[in-house]
């Protein structure tokens, strides 16, 4: 039986070409932003009432949970 799949991982193409570390950091960043803004949406909570509950500015609490731009989205 032959496999669909050619090639090496994805995580090793990433090594490969360098972009592994950084690609990683910023799924870690990513990942809990996203379950956060998945929450909201669940209980139909805004960015304002978020901000409320966590004693905090919405700006900074949007900061909080919004990862910075990689190089590579920068370009």
């Amino acid at each position: 039986m032959t496999s669909k799949h050619m090639g090496s991982s994805f995580d090793a193409f990433l090594q490969e070409e360098g972009f592994h570390r950084e690609a990683t950091a910023h799924a870690m960043k990513r990942v809990p932003a996203w379950q956060i803004e998945q929450a909201m949406a669940e209980q139909g909570i805004s960015k304002s009432e978020m901000a409320k509950r966590m004693k905090t500015s919405r700006e900074r609490s949007s900061a909080s949970w919004t990862p910075p731009m990689s190089s590579a989205e920068k370009k």
